[in-house]
């Protein structure tokens, strides 16, 4: 199954949750697509998160898989 890890550094002043959407691509066949969304709360100014599993529900692709984050939004606590 195509899976990303998604780790965030928070370089804001304030502890801050985080929700970060990921693309994912079929390299062999680019109408073949998914995503995922990884959430991560309450990081503490200068602080990075743990790792955060993403993955997009399909059987492996033969020909491999890309990823992107396509948006990241941060919400201030």
């Amino acid at each position: 199954m195509p899976t990303a890890f998604v780790v965030v550094s928070n370089h804001s002043t304030v502890a801050s949750d985080y929700v970060i959407h990921i693309a994912f691509g079929s390299k062999d066949d680019p109408t073949d697509t998914g995503a995922g969304v990884a959430t991560v709360s309450n990081i503490a100014p200068g602080q990075i998160s743990p790792s955060q599993r993403v993955s997009w529900g399909h059987d492996d692709l033969p020909g491999g898989f890309t990823c992107k984050a396509t948006q990241v939004d941060r919400h201030a606590r």
